[in-house]
Formats: structure tokens, sequence, C-alpha cells
């Protein structure tokens, strides 16, 4: 067991003689890129290369974000994908998610602007310019929120302000065309996982680790299943058929309209 800051990052080590890291800490500031590096320097093994991931997928947290770029350069970051709940959020805070509920049209206008995240990357300025003058102006406050974050505008002295989230980060064009994965759910299970192991709200320290250890225990026991040769679980059919009919849809991206896409 590693343990470079206190009760902030341990390192287990089990069956498949792969270390499993579990990094723990109220806030992800300065300190979160020292806790990165103790990742690369801990899945240093024999003679073998320094941890270098080619992708790295998380939520839309910043200082996260910040610290991968200056740990893991050559590694991509994505954002998971999660804009249909932010603009929903939005949609409340604006008193229009009852219209989003009720009517079907204007909740098609709606996922219009989430559906900018299949957009090819180089086309998303003329696109979302496209969309603010198809779209009514009680959607003004949605857009103005996207373009904020996502998108990026020209001040009034012609400079390029960029949003909080590059497009690399929330752009799925690419993602989708190579079957990777646009969202966390996976991890989202995990933790729900050890959600349901806890059982409790505000565990202590030790019986959070025993947790942790006991989850993973499960997992090192499904690996080896899946080295005899047992298949894991695919997804469910409804996902399948999801994912077959956006492939579809983003394949057509060059014959369709702004609109119709």
């Amino acid at each position: 067991m590693v343990s470079v800051f206190p009760e902030a990052a341990k390192n287990y080590t089990f069956a498949k003689n792969d270390p499993e890291l579990f990094l723990l800490g109220d806030e992800f500031d300065q300190s979160g890129n020292r806790l990165l590096l103790l990742v690369a320097q801990a899945t240093k093994i024999g003679q073998e290369p320094d941890f270098i991931p080619s992708s790295v997928s998380i939520d839309f947290e910043m200082a996260v974000i910040s610290a991968l770029e200056v740990v893991f350069l050559e590694s991509e970051v994505w954002g998971c994908f999660f804009v249909q709940q932010a603009m929903i959020n939005k949609l409340n805070s604006a008193g229009l998610k009852g219209r989003y509920e009720t009517e079907p049209d204007f909740a098609v206008k709606c996922r219009m602007i989430t559906a900018m995240a299949f957009v090819k990357p180089e086309d998303v300025m003329p696109v979302f310019a496209e969309l603010e003058e198809l779209l009514p102006e009680e959607l003004d406050p949605i857009l103005d929120w996207f373009q904020k974050y996502y998108i990026g505008f020209v001040n009034r002295r012609g400079n390029m302000v960029v949003p909080m989230f590059a497009h690399s980060l929330w752009n799925v064009y690419e993602r989708t065309l190579n079957g990777n994965h646009r969202t966390n759910n996976y991890a989202e299970a995990a933790n729900h996982r050890i959600q349901m192991e806890l059982d409790v709200c505000h565990p202590g320290f030790w019986n959070f680790v025993n947790c942790l250890k006991k989850v993973q225990q499960g997992r090192d026991q499904k690996y080896l299943q899946w080295q005899a040769g047992k298949r894991p679980k695919g997804k469910r059919t409804v996902y399948k058929e999801a994912d077959a009919r956006i492939l579809r849809i983003v394949e057509e991206y060059e014959e369709r309209s702004t609109e119709d896409f």
C-alpha cells in the first residue's frame, strides 16, 4: 500500500497484478496535479513505461480537466455526454420545462441545441449560427448559456471569446463514428455498486477502504471469468438500437440539412 497524501490516495494491488487506484479528496485543486502524478508513477511496473492513457473520460470539472492536461499531455480528455440534462436544468430555471415536457414540437427545437454535440467539429460555429436563426426567441436564454459555456463568440472588439469547455471536450462526432463511449455510465454503475455496498451516508475511513477492496474483489472475479472465456454481459437491446440509430444519423451528416440533422 502506498500512501503519499494522508487519507487522500491509496494504491492496492490485486490478483491480476495491475494496480487499482482510488483517489479520494474533498477538493481537486493544485493537489490534484500531485494526485495524478502519483497515478502515473504508481502504475510504472518493472521496466514498463509510465502509464499514459490514450483518453480520459470525466465529468465537466474544470479543476480535474486542468490537472489532466498538465500531467497527461499526450492523452485526449473527453467530457461525458451530459448536455441534455444540463439543458433541462436551464429550461427549468427559465420556466420552460413545462413546455418541453408537453409540447413535442418545442421539445424537438430544444433538442436541436444538444444535437450540436454530434456536429462535425469544424462545423460547430457555422451550424450554431444557423440555429440562432432557426430557433424561436423564447429559447434565446438557452442559446446564450450554450454559447457562453460550449460554443464561444466574437466580442465587440472582434476578438474570439473561448467557451469554458472546449469543443473537443463535449463534441462526440468522432467518438460516435469510432464506436467510443459517449457517457460515463460504467463509472456511474461502479459508483452505485459502492453506494449499495456501504448502505450509509458517512462511513468511517477504514470501513470505506474495506468496502472498496470487497467491491474490487468482485470485479477481479469477473475479470478471471472473462479470461476463462465467459462473455461479459452486453448492452440491453434498447441501448444497442439507440446507438445504431444515432450512428446511422451521424453517418448521414453530409446528406442532411442543419434542421433535419
